[in-house]
């Protein structure tokens, strides 16, 4: 994984980063587009069995699909209960990421349900509008597809656009996915906070002076020489 350090005009150095690379995001249609807050059933913890995102090209990028275990009845949010999939799932979600709403069971559960019903990943949303580290339960050691969860207004954006056609999500590290992917975070970017020189301190406007510059990372497999 490459970095380059950019200031105006020229770059300074490459270094090399290591969790940046690991995504959710929202890959069509456009209405989802984009990167989501989430967390992940991580294997390195020593509940879960999932594929571990912090090994390059290690991801799902599939269309989703709401689980159905055959519950009746609504969750205190106004959710189906058939959708938080706690019970063996009565729908076919062979090469889907499922869809499954937090509530009363463990989220190993969850995921082993959705697996055992075909699915190649799972995304779990939250009741609130906040993320927690997903523990594994009785069933996480046997779950063995990747699993994230996400806050309850991004889920609301995936659900609300399922209603209207396919939607295909992304999950994992990207790096190398792409034979040019240069990426850009605000928080990377060097600005002043103010744009003036005092002049009660400066004689000129060359006494205070500050490079303006940005981190770009390169998810990509091609060297980018030409960024600048």
């Amino acid at each position: 994984m490459k970095r380059l350090l950019l200031t105006t005009g020229f770059a300074l150095c490459m270094a090399l980063i290591t969790n940046a690379q690991v995504i959710f995001s929202g890959v069509s249609p456009s209405s989802v587009e984009g990167n989501y807050d989430f967390t992940w059933a991580d294997p390195g913890g020593g509940d879960w069995s999932c594929p571990d995102f912090n090994i390059p090209n290690t991801y799902v990028q599939d269309t989703l699909m709401m689980v159905d275990d055959g519950s009746t009845g609504t969750n205190p949010q106004g959710n189906p209960i058939s959708a938080e999939g706690c019970g063996p799932l009565i729908n076919d979600l062979t090469g889907k990421i499922a869809v499954i709403y937090r509530n009363t069971c463990e989220f190993g559960m969850k995921a082993r349900n959705a697996e055992n019903a075909g699915a190649v990943g799972v995304i779990i949303i939250n009741r609130e509008d906040e993320l927690v580290n997903m523990g594994g339960g009785d069933s996480g050691l046997v779950v063995t597809i990747p699993v994230v969860f996400i806050k309850a207004i991004d889920g609301l954006t995936l659900t609300g656009a399922m209603q209207n056609g396919p939607v295909v999500c992304f999950m994992g590290n990207r790096a190398g996915l792409y034979s040019s992917d240069l990426s850009v975070a605000r928080a990377d970017a060097l600005i002043p906070k103010v744009y003036s020189v005092p002049s009660q301190l400066a004689q000129d406007d060359g006494d205070i002076a500050f490079d303006l510059g940005v981190t770009i990372f390169n998810f990509g497999n091609n060297d980018q020489d030409s960024a600048m």
